[in-house]
């Protein structure tokens, strides 16, 4: 049976030299890129609409680049990530580490520890 992994970009919105891709591309047979708009970047503390440009231009040459690799980015708010990735990921994810506090409160969420 094919296996899936579901790799939870949080930073680093990269396709080269990202460990998390390169172990789940290496590790399993499809890799699932998802993205979360969190209000929290969106409407936090620093938010700034020059700085919301600039991430969302990130993410459309994130879509483009996993495009043109045969993937595409995917998501939307935590829970319609979180929630198919309980009932299809689970242990095969390969979210990026969080390193802010509302990163870390997203993966406290998540249904399975970060890695790469």
């Amino acid at each position: 049976m094919p296996t899936t992994a579901l790799l939870w970009y949080r930073r680093d919105l990269r396709v080269a030299d990202h460990p998390a891709l390169t172990l789940a591309v290496r590790e399993f047979d499809r890799v699932v890129a998802v993205f979360v708009l969190d209000d929290a970047l969106l409407r936090g503390r620093f938010a700034s609409g020059p700085r919301t440009a600039f991430m969302l231009g990130c993410l459309r040459a994130l879509d483009e680049a996993l495009r043109r690799r045969g993937s595409g980015l995917g998501g939307d708010r935590a829970e319609a990530v979180l929630r198919p990735a309980r009932a299809k990921a689970g242990p095969a994810a390969a979210p990026a580490r969080p390193h802010s506090g509302p990163a870390r409160e997203r993966a406290r969420r998540a249904p399975w520890p970060a890695r790469g």
